[in-house]
């Protein structure tokens, strides 16, 4: 609990919780919830299992909550409350984008779960489903898809509820025989709304709605999508060929795209990438935004079964036409080579850098957390980034100048590596978590043989700040340029 990432998690938490004020801010986030659960599961399914949910606790209140008299109050409560709150959410609402939809659905699952008549193991599962859905409901401005902490809860609750029915029902055949037929038709339609979400490759189902809807399926929100909270479904863009090109050498460099950071990333395991002027921009066909940095010229084009998925544009001036690059030559090269240790840069919300520094700690009141490196064996034309990882435990001023230098095996500097991108400012060490800065090696700059990297760090006026024995540099390992 005291390291740096659970207190960033703190952050996430109160940014997306919309909480911090003098009191708790009440939100109805059940509309929101329903449009995304109703369009990863079949409409009919979710409303069902909705409606087995509420039945089953307006009918445990009447059951096992005493005074009889407050399990009739909390369970009209509920039913009618919990109706409300989801189809005229404005009866709650009040000002500032707040609601009081809690209060009518909150007290009668504290009174259910505290009934001392409830079984045990359904007041487990009432506590499982009540405490996440309470909270995420109406204590979470932006919960999006974190209502699956109560899915199986409420899952096995409206489970529980329709098996209770059944065997209530045991004098009337035909009802039971209807419950029965009515779950096995929910199954059998939901499947193959299941393959075209999730399992059926093209055209892809959710990047290219409503185009791809079947006519028998329509969720909750008809032919608009919510604003956010989709991820998990099925999407080939051809990325696999892109770091192939990197790979081989094809493409020597940065690169940017307009494709979400966790698909890019992952799958160009580490090729630096530089939000100023890359090298090249990758665009993907089928994300928004579609943006062609202007001074680019097309360098070729990937394709998936034919159709293009990805353009990859040069700031480079090029020698012939655009290319073609077909992803199914590269899927097999690819899925064949061993994950790297590569390093993650931005590609997740808190950092880990890819080495460690040691005790590289400045008088000033930083340090360096840690660095990337993504290759320490450069051949003839090879580039290679480094990406350092700045701490402040101090207030910081301007101007620090980070510096990586080349040394000879003897401890000579030879070069200094040439920054790149955009680093942040040592101003910013201390208010900010990802305080980056990146230099580029060129093997082209060095003569082929064993190298040694360090870091420095000059203040404004040019001086090597002194780390905290007295050095003015940190060694950081070697590197090898081929020759």
């Amino acid at each position: 609990m005291l390291h740096e990432h659970f207190a960033r998690t703190v952050e996430h938490l109160e940014t997306r919780s919309g909480q911090g004020g003098a009191g708790p801010a009440l939100f109805n986030s059940l509309i929101g919830y329903a449009e995304l659960a109703g369009f990863y599961s079949l409409p009919a399914a979710f409303v069902s299992a909705g409606l087995a949910l509420l039945g089953g606790l307006v009918a445990w209140l009447i059951m096992y909550l005493r005074p009889r008299a407050l399990g009739l109050a909390m369970a009209a409560l509920l039913g009618l409350g919990g109706l409300a709150a989801t189809l005229a959410p404005q009866i709650f609402a009040i000002a500032g984008g707040r609601s009081l939809a809690v209060l009518a659905i909150a007290p009668p699952i504290v009174a259910l779960a505290a009934a001392p008549r409830l079984p045990a193991g359904m007041r487990a599962l009432l506590i499982w489903f009540g405490v996440p859905f309470v909270v995420m409901a109406f204590f979470f401005a932006d919960p999006r898809t974190h209502f699956y902490t109560m899915h199986l809860p409420a899952a096995l609750l409206a489970g529980l509820a329709a098996a209770r029915l059944h065997a209530w029902l045991r004098r009337a055949p035909w009802l039971r025989a209807g419950l029965a037929a009515a779950g096995v038709a929910l199954l059998v339609v939901a499947l193959p709304y299941a393959h075209l979400l999730f399992l059926r490759q093209r055209p892809e189902y959710q990047r290219r709605y409503p185009d791809t809807r079947a006519a028998i399926y329509r969720p909750l929100t008809g032919d608009t999508l919510a604003d956010d909270g989709y991820f998990g479904f099925a999407q080939q863009d051809g990325w696999k060929a892109a770091a192939a090109l990197f790979w081989g050498g094809a493409l020597r460099g940065s690169f940017d795209s307009n494709q979400e950071l966790f698909t890019s990333g992952w799958y160009m395991r580490g090729q630096f990438m530089c939000e100023a002027n890359p090298d090249y921009y990758i665009v993907s066909e089928h994300s928004r935004p579609y943006y062609i940095p202007s001074g680019y010229q097309e360098y070729g084009a990937v394709t998936v079964s034919g159709e293009r998925t990805l353009t990859i544009y040069s700031r480079a001036a090029l020698g012939g036409p655009p290319q073609t690059f077909a992803a199914e030559d590269y899927a097999a090269a690819y899925d064949a080579m061993p994950v790297p240790n590569f390093p993650l840069r931005r590609l997740l919300s808190g950092v880990v850098p890819q080495r460690p520094a040691g005790d590289a700690v400045w008088r000033a009141g930083f340090d360096l957390r840690g660095y990337d490196l993504d290759r320490d064996q450069l051949g003839p034309g090879d580039l290679a980034f480094v990406t350092f990882y700045w701490r402040a435990s101090l207030p910081q001023p301007a101007g620090y100048q980070p510096e990586l230098q080349i040394r000879s095996r003897t401890g000579e500097i030879v070069a200094r590596a040439a920054s790149t991108c955009k680093g942040m400012p040592s101003d910013a060490w201390r208010t900010t978590y990802v305080n980056d800065t990146p230099f580029i090696i060129r093997a082209g700059d060095l003569p082929p043989g064993a190298y040694r990297l360090a870091v420095a760090v000059r203040d404004a006026a040019g001086d090597l700040l002194p780390l905290e024995d007295g050095a003015t540099a940190r060694d950081l390992g070697g590197i090898t340029v081929a020759p």
